[in-house]
């Protein structure tokens, strides 16, 4: 089998929690917090096998649409764990094979590396919730800190947004087409007094999307983008410090700082747990337990919806902008429609670490 490191990570994740028998919470710093963690009964990949866990014994017996087909002593678990952790570390190519882990996961019954792309879940894990004293299966979305960092939110044709150039004329259009595309291009329209009005989204299913969270929400993503492409800021919280100091909503003095951070909060959890851009949404989160981090030390925390503030203070502090392959993507450049001048600028969120 092979994988890159991210998807190797995947599994990664799924035999510590089983070695593990546990996920500890973490704050919004990446700290692990020893004293909330979860109790973890059975694990599901995307398949029917249900890896459940015997808390008397050493012992996982594997589970197949309710019949037991197998059982798989824990007790070599920590030597291939630690095998594994080393080579996605050591690996210098994008996708490897690791030899050494072949026999081992197929005695797992272990046929594929990752989940399905198109869904945010990457694995269900059935938990004791000792809060509520209820047991609950939920889907978790997996990122790990062990490769290239992450992205929360892929650009593509669905997540560009589109201005109108005011106060632009042939002369400039025409020097544009000197300049490289994206930031170069907006900072020289910026320079010449041109001004980017927000007009539209590239995508109506994406533009209502984000109306989901709030109505303004296409309008406000606008502005931080704009930021993005204007400037040299590229962290979210420090982009949100220009929004609040420009407040363009007027919104009351007293309340500039929370209003904007909390619908930006808001967003980040549903474009982590379940909006898809070109995807009608409905409101659900599909990765409804929330996530679980593979930091770079290989330990493992977790982020559960049940702790929603940690939640999105971790999102909102730990996430940055990103600029997309433009050429692919065919924007960051001028262009003329119906006499009038436009550039499309698409979003691309990622991991700071």
């Amino acid at each position: 089998m092979t994988g890159n490191k991210g998807e190797w990570s995947e599994v990664y994740a799924f035999l510590k929690l089983l070695n593990d028998k546990r996920m500890y919470a973490g704050d919004e710093n990446l700290n692990l917090i020893s004293s909330i963690f979860y109790p973890i009964l059975s694990i599901r990949r995307d398949s029917m096998l249900t890896y459940s866990i015997d808390d008397k014994s050493n012992i996982i017996n594997l589970f197949n649409d309710g019949n037991i087909i197998d059982s798989i002593d824990l007790h070599s678990f920590s030597y291939f764990i630690s095998e594994l952790l080393k080579n996605i570390k050591n690996s210098t190519t994008t996708t490897f094979e690791i030899p050494s882990l072949s026999d081992f996961l197929k005695s797992l019954h272990i046929t594929k590396i990752s989940s399905s792309s198109h869904n945010k879940q990457d694995i269900f894990i059935k938990f004791y919730d000792i809060k509520t004293s209820l047991v609950n299966e939920s889907g978790f979305s997996i990122k790990s800190m062990l490769g290239q960092s992450s992205t929360l939110f892929n650009a593509s044709g669905s997540t560009k947004f589109i201005y109108k150039i005011n106060k632009c004329d042939s002369n400039l259009y025409n020097e544009t087409k000197l300049l490289k595309p994206g930031k170069d291009t907006v900072s020289f329209l910026i320079k010449n007094g041109c001004t980017l009005e927000f007009a539209k989204t590239s995508n109506n299913i994406f533009t209502s999307n984000l109306m989901m969270t709030d109505f303004i929400m296409p309008e406000l993503v606008a502005n931080i983008l704009f930021i993005y492409y204007s400037s040299k800021n590229s962290t979210l919280s420090s982009i949100m410090n220009i929004i609040e100091e420009n407040n363009f909503l007027n919104i009351p003095k007293d309340y500039i700082s929370i209003f904007y951070k909390y619908k930006v909060k808001q967003l980040l959890v549903n474009i982590a747990l379940g909006m898809m851009p070109a995807t009608v949404w409905t409101g659900n989160y599909t990765a409804n337990g929330g996530y679980i981090i593979i930091k770079e030390n290989g330990e493992i925390i977790c982020y559960h919806i049940y702790d929603k503030n940690r939640f999105e203070n971790y999102l909102f502090n730990n996430i940055k902008f990103d600029t997309p392959s433009l050429s692919r993507h065919k924007c960051g450049y001028v262009y003329i429609d119906n006499n009038d001048y436009f550039i499309d600028l698409p979003l691309q969120l990622r991991f700071i670490r």
